[in-house]
Parts: C-alpha cells; structure tokens; sequence
C-alpha cells in the first residue's frame, strides 16, 4: 500500500474503516522503510542554539554583507564580532578577494587594543590573542590561502554547516543590529547610500561604546563592549551627529595665502577617521576630506532642506563637573556658568553668588514693533528675561496674518502652550480702536471723513444697538478678538505656571468723580466695562487696577491709561494710582489724541507707543511678581547645547545677565504662510565664521562657537561652492558666464592698462573699437594724442605723463606679451572687479592714494545719506550684538576704483537686527512680455539705474543696527574706547536692505499714477488712466526700470512736455538719484537688438561667446561641427544607462558637468528655447554624469557657438492666433 501512495502509516491504517474494502490487516501495519520518501522529504535539521559560554576574548564570529558601491568603490564590508565581549571590528571591501587582508587587519587590530586582566594578586595575567575565527562557508574563508594564513597563526577555524547561516548568528545579528542602526542614520540626515562605510562605521563605533546584552558570555553587560576588550572608558563627545554641519581645514596645498580664501571647507560629518586616532571624516561635496582640525554644528542639518534647523532643547545642567581635561571644553568663546564646588570657598565672604534662576518667559500679545530699541522686550531684557514671544498681525511691522489671534492654527497653538505652563507672564495692549475715545472727536480735515463711529458706549460697552452695517463686522471682530484674548490669559494663570497677567487699555473716562472723567466723553464705552473682562477678572480671583496719565511718565500726550494685573504685581503697579501720576497740567496743554494730524494721519498712532518710564515699569512688576525682587536677575549664562560636556570648574564665578531671545517667527504647523521667509538663524547655535584658535591642543571636534562680538575688519572667508548645492552650482555657473562680460586672460594681464592708473582726464580715445564691455581696440597714436589733450587740460605736471607715454611706447606690438597687434593698434582693457589688483583690506588699500581717495568718496556718501549715528560703546542697549563694517574694493569697467562700505551680514540674528528680507524681483517672462508689448504697439524701451540703491530705503520704525567704525577710521571716546555707530538707514550687506528700498519704491509708483499688476508680476506697473492713449508701462528688477513708452526721448532724456513719461521722468529724477541709460540693449545678460522693421530681438551672444569661452577653450572640436541639431540620435540611450547606474561612477565628471546644464539651462530659459529638450534629457542625470552625457553637453555648446545670433525676435503690429484647421 505504501507502495502505491508513498503516504505515512496513520493514513495507511485509517484505510481500514475509512474505505470499502481495505482490508483489516491494514490495521496492524508498520512504518516501512521507504528511500523515496526520505529523499524527497528530508529538511534541514534543528539545532538548539546553545552555546557554551566564552569566557575571555579571542573567538571572532566572522560575516560579509554586499553593499550598493560607495564613496572610494567599496561594496564590501566585513564584520567580525569577538564573543566574549562583543566589540565589533569592520573593514571595508572593494572585491571580496581582499577578506582575508582585512582578517589580518582585525586580528592586528585585536592584538593591538586588547587589555591584559590581572589575576587575584594583581599580577598581569597572558595578553589574549585570537583563537579561534567562526564563520559561514564563504568561498574567500574556506580557502587555500585562508588556510595557510590560519596555520602561520596558528588559529582554529570553525565554519557553519553548508548552506545553514544559523549557526554563525552572532555574526548574523551584529550585522543586523549595525545595518538597522546605520539605516536610521541614512535616514535622519537624508544622506546618500554611497556613504555607507562611513555609516557602518559610526554605528560601529557608538554600539562598542554602550552597554549592551553579552548573550551566552561571562562579561559584563553593564559595561560597553569597548571597555570589556580595552580595560578602559570610551570617549563618546567627539562623535557629533551623523550628517550635521561641520567646517574641516583645508589641507595647506588648498590654501591660498595670497587671496581673501577660507581656510576651511564646510561639509557634513561623517564620524572618526577609520586609521587616524582623534581625526575625523568631513564629506564635501562628495569628496571626504580627514582632518583633526573639525568644527560641528549638531543644530544643522544641511541635507535635510527646510528641516535643515534642530535646535536641541536645553536640559538640566550636569550635576558634576567632569575631571580636568577629560573631555575638552567645545565652546571658548562662550561664557559658562561655574560649576558647584564641593566645599565653601576660601575667599566666599568676599562675593555672594546668587542661585541661577530658571529662563523666564514672556507672552506679549499686540505687542506692536517687532524691533523697537527702546520698548517692553528691550526693558525686559534689561532685567534678565530670556525669552519674549511677540505677537502682533501688523504686515510692515508685525508677524502679518500668521501672528494674528483671529487665525485659529494661532489661536490654537498659543493656547495650548498657555495652558502647558510655558509662560510665566501674559502682557496684553489690546487693540483699542472700538474702545478709544478718539471715536469721540471730530476728525474732519481738509473735507475728509469725521472719522469712525462710535459703536461702543457706556450703556451698551459690548456693542450700541442699531450699529451702522457697514461697522457691526468690525465691531463682531473686535468682540471675537477680545473673547479668544481672554481665553489665553485665563489658561495661562490657570496653567502650572500660575502666569501674572497685565492687560494695559485706555482708562474709562465715564466714571463721574475719577481723576480721568472728562464730560466730553461722558458716553465712552470702556474695555474694563466689558462681560469678557468681567469674566477675566472673575477668573483671576485676585487683581488690582491702576489708572494714571502718560504726561506723567514723560509723554506728550494726557492719555489716561488703565492696568488690570494680578496681584502678584501689585507691589510695582499700586503705586500708579497715587496723584503724582494723575495728570497735574493747565487743560490744552498737551498733545491731543484724538482728530487727525495736518497730514490727514490720525493723531491717536502717534501716542501708541509706552513711554520709556511705563516700560521700565513693567518690566520691574514682572520681575518682581516671578522671583520676589523687581532688580534686574542676576545668573549665569546657561548653555544653549544640553548635549555639550561639562567643563572644568573656574574658580572666579561669571554673572551676566541672558541676552534677550525675542521669538517674531511664530510656526504653525501645517500653515502655509503668505508673507516671505528670509534666510534663518538659530539665536542658540549660531557659525562661527572666525573661528578662534584653541591655546591648546583639544581631542574631539569643535562645536561651532557663537558669534562672537567681531572687531572691525574684511569679509569673511568662507568658500561659497562649499555651501551650494546642485541647483546653486548651476545657477552659479550661469551668473558667472552672464554677469562677469570681461575678464582679463593670464596672458594679457602684465600689460593690460587700467585707466585709472593713468589720469582721471584721460577718456576713451575718438574711433576706439569696442571689444567688450570695458575693453577697446584703438590705434597707437590715437592713444598717445589722447594722453597729450588730457596732459593739456591738466595741471598736472609734465613729470607725471612721461612714465605713462614711455610705457606705452615700450610696449612692443610684435611681442607676445604685447595686448596689441601688427597693424599699429593697442587693446586697452579696464580692470573689473575680479581683478587681482584690487586690494583685499584696508591695510592694502592704504599703501595706493588711489583707494583712499575711492573711500573717502564711501564716507561722504553716507555723511550726506545720514546712514548713521555716532554712539559711545555705553549707549548701546544691553544684549545687542555690534558688527563689523568690512570694505569691498574693485576696479570698475571705465577704470576708475571703487570701495563699498558693508556691514559683515553673516554676523546679523533675525528676529534682532533684521525680519523680513523678502523683495519681489521681475520675472525674466514679464520682461521679455514687456519687450514683445513694445514692439507690438511699436514703444520704445528705456533702461535707468538707481544710483547707490540701497542707500536710498528707509528703515521703519524701531529697526536699528550697530557697528563697529570702519575699519581705518576709527574714533575714540574720551575714556580710549572706540565709538560705535547706529545704523538708521539701509547700507550695503544688511539683508532687508533690498525689501526697504522696495518699500519705498512700490508706494511712489502708486502716487505717480502707476498700478501693480498684482495678479501676474507686482514688479510691472501701468497706467491707472491711459484715456489719453499714451502708453507706459515700468517693469522694475531690484535697482532698475524697464521703461516702455510710446513718445519720443531726445538725447538728454526729455520727454515731450504735457505727457505723463516726461511728468514721470521728472518727479523720478527730483526723488530719486538715478542715471539714465538711455535705449535698453541688455537686462540680465540679454542682448537687445532693435530691428530696422520696428521688431525687436532678445539674444545672448555675448553669453555664448562667454559659454564657449569657459567649457570649450581650444574651441568647438572638429568631432561636433558635423551635425545640424544640438543632440546625437544616441541621447536617449546615454540618458538611460546614466540614470540605471547605482553609484557615481565618474565622481570627476559631477562638478562640470553640472556647472555645463546650469548655464544651457539659463540660456534655454532666456532666449533659446531650441536646446529645451537635449537639455531638459540631460538634467535627469545631474548627480551621475559619464563621458558620453559630456560630450552631449558639449555638443549643446557647439551647436550654440554654430547658431549665436539666433533668438526671440517679436514682429510689430497686432498678430492673430491661428486657429485649428486653417
């Protein structure tokens, strides 16, 4: 039977009463021994998974895992885990033929950092060695070299069974334990899988650092692997967070001494260098530079995108210092508090150290300016409050709609961190416009409007029946505003945080008998008679009220004012209610409040703002209601980093008090916010662009210091391709080959003559050829005869000339060294400001009059712009930081020098010295759609410059910046210490500079008559009346107006007398410093050309000539000027095997070739939309370039250099659309 079914013997005995004839001695059948069957069901065996326990080191469990080919070519990495005490060893492969060298490698590497035991007597016991290596039965460690090495070492070798991974599972779950680990590290810096080995690695160097499970062993498990092998502690702070920022030094063949060069590259780090004790590893763009000169910023994530700022929240300090030296101090420019001693000191009755108290923070709702020097947050700050939360919807000034209470995700989020206990206090200036009593005047001027209504009175405070519909909203919105306000305070005095609450509105001047009544306003409707107060004070249990006048507290306006605050503040607040703060001046004479001003504004803005002593006020009854004293809180500086070691203890203990952190960049979650974000900065872990060099040597990379306090002196020297990635490197690229036209080659350098080094008087020569912007060909003797007309017009002497035409005679026009020609002609180039000749300081600039006189002309700029104040180092306000001013020298394209004062930008905080930095530019379609309307209607276009531009802005109120003197003109006080200036208006290198000027810009175009047109380019205006058919039309780009206009310019740049170009250009002229260009023939690296027929052609010659120039220097290669098409029938095909590649395999390539699609891309985007698709095909592999996709680019050049002159041309006259089918 089972014969017939190979089934087992159960089944086979069932046959009996399970079928109709099976016969019964079925039932006493036995197993039979059947060959068959066992070979066809045969399994792999179990093992029990025992091992015997290990009770020294020396048995290594061996593995290889595959990797995706790396950084270097590795794909390989081997892991060998010893048994004993679990210390994981790794070495990276390229070929799986290199595994027994790097088994030598661990074994060398085990003999080397193994420790000795000692026995009972501590007496050394036998260093351990490598015994025994477990392993699968990889073909590479079963071999015959294998073997001969196990044998000159004299080593066992124990192999699992064939085809069974079971047995060799320390090695197994090692590797998976570091895999799962560098995985999570992978993803939480979003590094590339080509940093593998480094990730294998790190992850290896943190498990021998923890404590961890010892499976079958004797060791301890509550000790690290490292200290099981070593005998000794591992060292953990040099291991910085895998992919943060770090700064590494340049080897000294990258430096370069003679130019303003950084002497750092800035990467992410990759952990401890695998054969360099205390070096580390720094990926920079794609190459990885080893180093023991690092610096790290834990607190940046470069690859992470706009998640790129972490900042790491503070802790607990450490409750003891760590020994002297044993782990570095990572921060010197930062002052820390001194750690506690372990016994009084000697000298404790000398000074009394107060107990750090914890950082206070404030909530202030409608809190106005963000930046005023002079308001609440900076008296705050003065009294050691460390963190003010500022809320206020104001667009210019405020935080705009993301900061208003009405938008519920701000609503919400403010609440819930109220009710959490996060602030200690709430101040409250709730807007007053429907409970002011300016309501109650007359504010008719000049035939305006009266004003608004009243729609709040004493009988009626929450709203008058009957209101005017066009006002219930406003009122509605108001009573909303008030109820959600309201709700905050309360969740905050409910909160853990118990908070003191303040809330500051105009006193109710209804109350008969009160120092503040006024029978003008007899009927006004008062905030504090309201039900949502009534319910706030009945929530509050305890509080007080104040009422006082602002003419007592040095204001120019009565304005009776009224606090409602917990009493907790009370000690400060009461005394406001005494009369030497009711107001004791002859009625009429102060400012009034309400009506408005001669220039239609009303007056009740103007008195807003507190008063300098209201400020200090409560500043003082917020201090006092949190720690008991209302003096400004004395403790140290904590640190900003939790994860940063403690340091040594310092014997002189440090008090200062914490700078102010304002918080104007209130987030939500989820909520897209409408108004621009400019670049950000983290108050806690800032880039030290200065470094400061330790006094010793440290073991461990550096965190990045905070900026410290910089003295005056040049730019930073920080290598900007070292912080761009793929798409600023192209679109650097491009705005190298665009903007720099005419740069002066090696080779003609030594005789090129700028003009300047001659005579201010001497001008291009009559009949000059142009040759570039500021180069020109002319003939020798034309050029001497125009030194002779300069000498004649000058008082210079003859001695002055004579160098000038012997240098000129010298040069020799057959030579090679010459910058001329055979046929009796000169080039004469002028120096641009990428020049070697320009001076990199001040220093420099001082030893040429040439330069002194160019910063001279700087200072007087500014002297007459009024850009700043002179200040003493003492007015500066507490906790704000003062910058340096660095000179930017260059030689312009006529010749002459230029020295830019600039304030050094990278040092400004955001939230401090700067907001918003968002300006609106013109997009490149809107000024090619301009040119294409021009010569539709047959217009005109006209380009004029700003002059100085963004000296011309203003900064609004309370936005204030300070500076260091300029570096070479620094004045002292009387005391020797070097004034400071104030910044009061834009200058060159502060980031809302260009957002300023904009601000100004856009508000006077309206008043021309001009409109946005705000659905498609804010930056294009047009005529808001054009019922007289001239057309005008302004496209602005930063500091320059594309003008088209359809009447006639002369030569002077007069428009005709009664139109609105000529009204415009003069009101521009009168307002603005401007130079007119006259006709446009170039915006943004596009070439105009105005066609006899009235059409107008955008090209970019000179762009491509430039393009040719830099990526094809020995010219278009003969191998490329065949084909007729900017592509080879193969590109698809190049394209495709580039992206199936895994890896770079020409890392080599990737830097050019990107740089080579960034400038075809600019070229496609602009004007020749004919390359769109080879370059659109070439962007797909931008990160993995090969020879073939070079030479693709490259032909995309040589059909550019073949096709220059093509481009957009835009015929005249009206057009119509074909339709289908015609």
């Amino acid at each position: 039977m089972h014969r017939r079914n190979h089934s087992g013997i159960h089944k086979i005995k069932a046959c009996v009463h399970a079928s109709k004839d099976g016969p019964k001695n079925l039932g006493a059948a036995v197993q039979p021994t059947c060959l068959d069957c066992a070979a066809t069901r045969i399994k792999a065996a179990a093992h029990s998974g025992r091992r015997e326990p290990c009770t020294e080191p020396g048995t290594l469990h061996i593995d290889l895992k595959e990797f995706a080919r790396s950084y270097g070519g590795y794909q390989y990495a081997l892991i060998a885990v010893d048994e004993h005490t679990r210390y994981i060893f790794t070495q990276c492969l390229r070929h799986k033929s290199e595994a027994l060298d790097a088994i030598k490698r661990v074994v060398a590497e085990f003999n080397a950092i193994v420790g000795t035991r000692l026995d009972a007597d501590d007496k050394p016991l036998p260093r351990p060695t490598v015994r025994t290596i477990m392993s699968d039965r990889e073909g590479k460690l079963i071999s015959h070299a294998f073997n001969e090495f196990r044998a000159d070492a004299s080593l066992h070798h124990n192999t699992s069974a064939p085809h069974d991974h079971d047995l060799n599972g320390i090695a197994e779950r090692a590797i998976g334990a570091v895999s799962e680990t560098a995985a999570a590290l992978l993803h939480s810096a979003n590094a590339t899988v080509l940093e593998w080995p480094w990730l294998i690695r790190y992850a290896v160097d943190w498990h021998n650092s923890l404590i961890g499970d010892t499976g079958t062993s004797s060791a301890d498990p509550q000790i690290s692997p490292y200290q099981r092998l070593t005998h000794k502690l591992p060292a953990i702070m040099d291991l910085a967070r895998y992919g943060c920022r770090a700064v590494v030094l340049k080897p000294p063949n990258q430096q370069n001494k003679t130019a303003l060069d950084s002497r750092g590259w800035v990467g992410t780090f990759c952990g401890r260098s695998v054969n360099s004790p205390g070096c580390w590893d720094v990926n920079c763009n794609g190459t990885i530079v080893s180093s023991s000169s690092v610096q790290v910023d834990e607190e940046h994530m470069p690859r992470l995108g706009s998640q790129a700022h972490q900042p790491l929240p503070p802790t607990a300090p450490a409750a003891r210092a760590s020994p002297p030296d044993s782990v570095p101090h990572l921060d010197n420019d930062r002052p820390v508090a001194p750690a506690a001693p372990s016994a009084a000191p000697i000298n404790a009755s000398v000074h009394h150290e107060r107990p750090a108290r914890k950082a206070l923070s404030l909530l202030n709702l409608f809190s106005g300016p963000y930046h005023r020097t002079d308001g609440l947050a900076a008296a705050l700050s003065a009294h050691g409050w460390t963190h003010v939360t500022q809320i206020d919807n104001d667009a210019e000034v405020g935080g705009g709609w993301q900061h208003d209470v009405l938008n519920d995700a701000t609503y919400t989020k403010l609440l819930t961190e109220c009710s959490a206990g996060q602030y200690d206090a709430l101040m409250i200036a709730f807007p007053c416009s429907t409970f002011s009593v300016s309501r109650f005047f007359d504010a008719t001027v000049d035939g305006r409007d009266s004003g608004p209504p009243v729609v709040r009175d004493h009988d009626h405070p929450d709203g008058v029946p009957e209101l005017d519909p066009k006002h219930v909203k406003e009122l509605k919105t108001s009573n909303l505003l008030l109820e959600r306000t309201v709700e905050l305070a309360l969740a905050a005095h409910r909160s853990p945080s118990k908070a003191t609450i303040i809330l500051e509105n105009p006193a109710d001047r209804s109350i008969r008998g009160s120092s503040c009544f006024s029978e003008d306003l007899a009927k006004h409707g008062s905030l504090f008679a309201t039900s949502a107060v009534a319910r706030l004070i009945a929530g509050l249990e305890n509080s007080s009220t104040a009422t006082f006048a602002y003419c007592r507290l040095g204001s120019d306006f009565q304005k009776y004012t009224t606090l409602l605050y917990t009493n907790d503040a009370a000690p400060v607040l009461d005394d406001l209610n005494q009369h030497n703060y009711q107001c004791n001046h002859p009625r009429g004479s102060h400012n009034k409040v309400g009506g408005r001003g001669n220039d239609g504004s009303f007056k009740s803005k103007e008195a807003a703002p507190y008063p300098q002593k209201l400020n200090l006020l409560l500043a003082r009854a917020f201090t006092l209601a949190r720690t008991g004293s209302a003096e400004p809180i004395e403790q140290a500086r904590p640190e900003p980093i939790a994860a940063r070691p403690a340091v040594k203890p310092v014997t002189k203990p440090i008090a200062a008090s914490p700078p102010l952190r304002t918080t104007n960049d209130f987030k939500l979650a989820g909520a897209g916010s409408q108004a621009p974000i400019g670049p950000r900065r983290s108050v806690s872990s800032k880039v030290d662009y200065f470094p400061k060099q330790p006094t010793h040597r440290e073991y461990g990379p550096k965190w990045l210091p905070a900026v410290p306090e910089e003295k005056p002196g040049t730019a930073a020297d920080l290598e900007p391709d070292q912080l761009t990635p793929i798409a600023e490197r192209m679109e650097h690229a491009a705005a190298a080959i665009a903007f720099n036209a005419n740069t002066i080659s090696p080779e003609s350098a030594d005789c090129a003559l700028a003009l300047s080094a001659w005579i201010d008087g001497v001008t291009v020569p009559p009949g000059a050829v142009s040759a570039g912007p500021g180069t020109y060909i002319v003939d020798h003797d034309a050029l001497a005869a125009s030194l002779f007309d300069a000498a004649t017009a000058s008082s210079a002497s003859k001695a002055t000339y004579e160098p000038m035409l012997g240098a000129l005679a010298a040069l020799n026009l057959g030579s090679p060294r010459a910058t001329g020609t055979n046929d009796g002609t000169v080039l004469l180039t002028a120096l641009r400001a990428d020049s070697p000749d320009a001076p990199a300081t001040h220093t420099q600039a001082a030893q040429d009059p040439r330069w002194l006189k160019a910063e001279a002309g700087e200072l007087d700029n500014h002297k007459r712009n009024g850009s700043w104040e002179e200040l003493s180092r003492s007015q500066v306000p507490r906790g704000r930081r003062v910058h340096k001013l660095v000179w930017v020298y260059k030689v312009k394209r006529d010749g002459t020098c230029k020295a830019r004062l600039c304030v050094q930008g990278c040092t400004l905080e955001e939230g401090i010295d700067f907001d918003q930095t968002f300006s609106a530019a013109l997009r490149y379609s809107s000024a090619r759609g301009l040119f294409c309307y021009a010569a539709r209607k047959g217009c005109k276009v006209r380009s004029i410059d700003y002059v100085a531009a963004y000296l011309q802005g203003k900064f609004i109120e309370g936005e204030v910046i300070y500076c260091h003197m300029p570096p070479g003109y620094v004045e002292l006080d009387s005391d020797g210490t070097p004034r400071v200036l104030k910044i009061v208006k834009p200058i060159y290198g502060i980031p809302q500079a260009g957002r300023r000027l904009q601000r100004q810009i856009f508000p006077w175009m309206k008043a021309q008559g001009l409109k946005p047109l705000d659905d498609s380019d804010p930056c294009v205006f047009v005529r808001e009346d054009d019922s007289d058919g001239e057309i005008f039309v302004v496209g602005l780009y930063v500091d320059n107006l594309q003008i088209v206009h359809s009447v006639d310019i002369d030569e002077k740049g007069n428009a005709p007398p009664g139109s609105f170009c000529a009204s415009f250009l003069k009101a521009l002229n009168e307002t603005w410093d401007v130079l007119d260009e006259g006709p446009m023939i170039d915006l943004l690296g596009i070439q105009v050309r105005h066609n006899a027929d009235g059409s107008i052609t955008l090209h970019q010659e000179a762009y491509i000539d430039k393009l040719v120039e830099r990526f094809l220097p020995g010219g278009v290669p003969a191998s490329l000027q065949g084909t007729s098409l900017p592509y080879s029938r193969n590109l698809d095909k190049h394209v495709s095997d580039a992206a199936a590649c895994t890896g770079v395999d020409y890392p080599h390539l990737v830097k050019p070739f990107q740089e080579r699609v960034g400038s075809l891309m600019y070229a496609t985007t602009s004007t020749r939309c004919d390359i769109a698709y080879p370059v659109h095909q070439l962007c797909k592999c931008l990160a993995k370039p090969t020879p073939e996709l070079m030479e693709e680019a490259d032909r995309i050049i040589a059909y550019l250099a073949r096709h220059r002159s093509v481009g957009i041309t835009f015929d005249p006259g009206q057009t119509d659309l074909y339709k289908g089918g015609e």
